[in-house]
């Protein structure tokens, strides 16, 4: 839990600032501020800052002001752990704003020591302290880079050609190292004047990188830009300094793919020729490995703070490449780079950019050579002309889900964004989408858009696909079809891109329990299928008898718990009047994939396993507005209802205090490496304990009733229902015997976000 902040926080002692070590923080007009750190008060708000960074990244609601005064309520913290009065804090952040650059600088022999500075993220935080409290948004970014000072001895820069690596199997898997590949290509072969293709290098260790950097009778190269597989673009390094993937940790014994070497080995081997510059495409590459690299001997390194969006990673480093090979300064081509991003479709999917550097980036710089004199020697090959043209990267999904088409703009690609080079065209980009399944008329989705405005830039097309589900082959449930996916697009009559590949259509009343698909089981939830009807019909009879009033009818809230007379007529009416037994579901042939009965066929077939019956019960509740929720246990469901709007409501607002939301962040941010909270994208999902604990304290007081939908099977009572359902949820809360809670799904909020019920054909019912 996130330590609370006092209006005044006691200074560190100076025994303790002598332990630690000093970083400086300066300007080009010579404003500076020298922190005396100690490695434990810097490092809890180190972790602290991660974990609210990473968490207002993936939320819209936290305003741009917020932010800001998060930000300078850090950086003041930090600053009196220093020594460095508010005053001197205040006045150097109006420096630092009107100058636009800050340089962060760290001597090696304190780096060797404590952790904690290489992980603070400075350029992000003082971007956010140092603007003015206006709204407006400035013309400029402020720029930060980070001098780390070494006292051996380096040898000059490498000027030969340059080169990109990639890891193992990057070639044969298609993570979208092609759009990088070509992107990135073009402004250096252009400063080398085009006379061959730069060559892309597939290694496997440091050993290799050594080899393909430093090949017998040529050159080394001036810059290496490094591309990271797909499995590896969320390294992170454990204790030991080993590679491990972002997505998982590897299981007892076994070393994952990735597991190279220790990240010492890896920067000396990039560092070995002292390459000029050497990039780190790749997500966590800037708070351990750049260092080292620049450590170990080059003169330049730009990585990446936290996790990275690989389909930003082009235009940044095609505009970043441009301005450096152009004679611009780094410092200034990073600011160009940084600003063209802005411009671009999901600007915040790089997170903050590090640029660490073997020298004082501060210093008086000689005058911008010209391209002729930067870091690449062009020849006397002629430059090819520039042409018009786009780089599509684009995968559909290998399997398409009815419920996923249907809840979310989207569904249909894993990737599809298309890449300016050098002039875009000036026509807009025509898209067609097609499904075809070979029966009936294929399902097609047409749009027109602005190809990139300029070269570089990027456009994301993924999400403005969406194909017309109202189909009758799309909505019936069968079996998987093969399928075909068409990508056209074209402009002014030329067709720029055109590519079809094969898939799998899943039946719709298939349910893919993933760490995607599984947030679309309020989909099923269906109120007004044909047979809830039928129970609300045949329900309306024993409401009447229980209330004693030939009148009564079916209204909703308010609702008289524990045990609402129109809760046990619904209920009885499921037990008496259908006597439903227990089945296992139906087969399905994907892994973590589930078909699922209807309501319909469950009535019809009087039979129907726990998620099933679930699904039915809460079909029947919203059918009569009750607020339905879902709970999901390691090898169990069952369902439950809010007892009133009010308490659905005063609990969602529990969930958004600061507090809570911070907690949620915390288990899921390491130093090592920060891990996203997506379940803050789908909010009707609730996974983390915290949220667990308010779940069991709404069950306790009696605002949240749930229900063990199975003990109709067993001819049980309403009240039995409801206790068993409470001692499941307690035990799989408490972890007892194994059993822990997953999840619990809020039908209603997912409603409110778009996830409505599938229309579902039910003409031929399942097993």
């Amino acid at each position: 839990m996130a330590k609370k902040r006092s209006a005044k926080r006691p200074a560190a002692p100076r025994a303790s600032r002598r332990s630690g070590y000093r970083v400086t923080l300066r300007t080009p007009g010579g404003a500076r501020l020298t922190l005396a750190l100690h490695g434990n008060e810097f490092h809890h708000e180190t972790v602290r800052w991660n974990i609210w960074l990473v968490s207002t990244r993936l939320r819209n609601d936290i305003p741009k002001l917020q932010r800001r005064k998060e930000a300078r309520n850090v950086l003041e913290d930090v600053a009196r752990a220093g020594g460095v009065s508010k005053r001197l804090l205040d006045g150097f952040r109006r420096q630092a704003a009107k100058e636009g650059v800050v340089q962060v600088e760290t001597d090696w022999e304190g780096f060797t020591g404590p952790e904690t500075d290489r992980l603070f993220p400075w350029e992000e935080t003082l971007a956010l302290a140092c603007r003015e409290t206006s709204d407006a948004r400035p013309a400029t970014r402020l720029v930060v880079v980070r001098w780390l000072k070494c006292s051996a001895r380096r040898a000059p820069p490498a000027t030969g050609p340059a080169k990109i690596l990639v890891t193992v199997d990057a070639a044969e898997s298609p993570f979208g190292t092609d759009a990088e590949y070509k992107v990135v290509r073009r402004p250096l072969a252009t400063a080398q004047a085009g006379a061959a293709p730069l060559p892309l290098h597939v290694v496997d260790s440091p050993e290799a990188i050594r080899r393909s950097l430093r090949p017998r009778g040529e050159e080394p190269p001036a810059i290496v830009h490094w591309m990271l597989r797909s499995v590896d673009k969320g390294i992170v390094f454990d204790a030991g300094d080993r590679w491990l993937s972002f997505d998982a940790a590897p299981p007892p014994g076994v070393q994952l793919p990735g597991a190279l070497a220790s990240d010492r080995d890896v920067a000396e081997a990039l560092a070995a020729h002292h390459p000029a510059l050497v990039a780190l495409s790749s997500c966590y590459t800037g708070r351990k490995l750049a260092p080292l690299t620049v450590a170990a001997g080059a003169d330049l390194v730009i990585g990446f703070h936290q996790e990275v969006d690989d389909s930003s990673l082009p235009a940044f480093f095609a505009s970043f490449y441009a301005a450096l090979l152009g004679g611009s300064s780094p410092m200034k081509s990073l600011r160009e780079a940084i600003d063209f991003n802005r411009d671009q479709p999901d600007h915040e999917g790089l997170g903050a950019i590090t640029l660490w550097s073997a020298r004082d980036l501060l210093a008086a710089a000689p005058p911008a050579p010209a391209p002729s004199q930067s870091l690449l020697p062009t020849t006397k090959t002629a430059v090819p002309p520039a042409h018009e043209g786009l780089v599509f990267d684009c995968e559909p999904e290998p399997a398409l889900n009815y419920s996923i088409l249907h809840c979310s703009r989207g569904g249909l690609f894993r990737r599809f964004v298309v890449t300016a080079l050098d002039r875009p065209p000036s026509d807009p980009l025509d898209v067609i989408a097609r499904l075809d399944t070979g029966t009936g008329s294929p399902s097609e989705c047409r749009f027109s858009i602005p190809a990139p405005a300029r070269a570089n830039a990027r456009i994301d097309l993924a999400s403005l696909v969406a194909l017309p589900l109202g189909g009758q082959l799309l909505r019936e449930r069968r079996e998987t079809l093969k399928g075909a996916v068409t990508v056209t697009v074209g402009s002014a009559g030329r067709t720029l891109f055109q590519q079809t590949w094969t898939i799998n259509l899943l039946p719709c009343d298939e349910w893919q329990d993933d760490h995607y698909g599984r947030h679309f089981l309020p989909s099923f939830v269906l109120p007004r299928d044909p047979a809830v009807r039928r129970v609300i019909g045949r329900a309306q009879g024993f409401l009447r008898a229980i209330i004693d009033d030939p009148q009564g009818s079916f209204k909703g809230y308010p609702f008289a718990a524990p045990a609402d007379p129109q809760l046990k007529a619904i209920w009885y009416a499921l037990v008496d009047g259908f006597r439903i037994d227990y089945i296992r579901s139906p087969p399905a042939y994907l892994k973590q994939a589930q078909r699922l009965r209807t309501p319909e066929e469950v009535l019809r077939g009087r039979r129907g396993n726990c998620i099933e019956l679930a699904l039915l019960l809460a079909s029947c509740w919203e059918h009569i507005n009750f607020h339905t929720v879902l709970f999901l246990t390691s090898g169990h469901a069952f369902c439950g209802l809010w007892v009133s709007a009010d308490a659905r409501e005063q609990f969602f607002a529990s969930l958004r205090d600061p507090k809570v939301t911070d907690q949620i962040q915390g288990r899921h941010t390491s130093l090592g490496g920060t891990v996203v909270n997506r379940s803050a994208a789908t909010p009707w999902m609730l996974t983390e304990p915290i949220q667990h604990d308010a779940i069991l304290r709404a069950v306790e007081n009696g605002s949240l009733l749930p229900v063990e939908a199975t003990s109709m099977t067993g001819r049980k009572s309403l009240r039995q229902a409801i206790d068993c359902a409470k001692e499941k949820l307690r035990n799989a809360i408490d972890e007892v015997d194994g059993e822990y809670l997953d999840a619990m799904l809020d039908v209603r909020t997912a409603r409110e976000l778009g996830v409505t019920p599938l229309p579902i054909l039910t003409d031929s019912p399942v097993a």
